[in-house]
């Protein structure tokens, strides 16, 4: 899916991205993200934290099954 429509910005580049633990400022610098009409901001915005969200859920669990292995 398209998140910025004056860049072409694409869901995946903006999830790539947050996985790498980069934000809106990367993509702001990299790809011009809401440098035009800004209307793509807040959709970013919201897509960044939920994929930064979920992967640091992923690595808690996996220390957790780490540390009980270590035990």
């Amino acid at each position: 899916m398209i998140i910025c429509i004056c860049n072409r910005i694409s869901s995946r580049v903006v999830e790539d991205y947050a996985r790498r633990g980069l934000g809106v400022d990367a993509l702001r610098a990299d790809f011009g993200l809401a440098g035009n009409c800004g209307q793509c901001l807040d959709h970013a915005l919201d897509l960044v934290s939920q994929v930064q969200t979920r992967h640091s859920e992923s690595y808690t669990g996996s220390e957790q099954i780490i540390a009980s292995a270590r035990a």
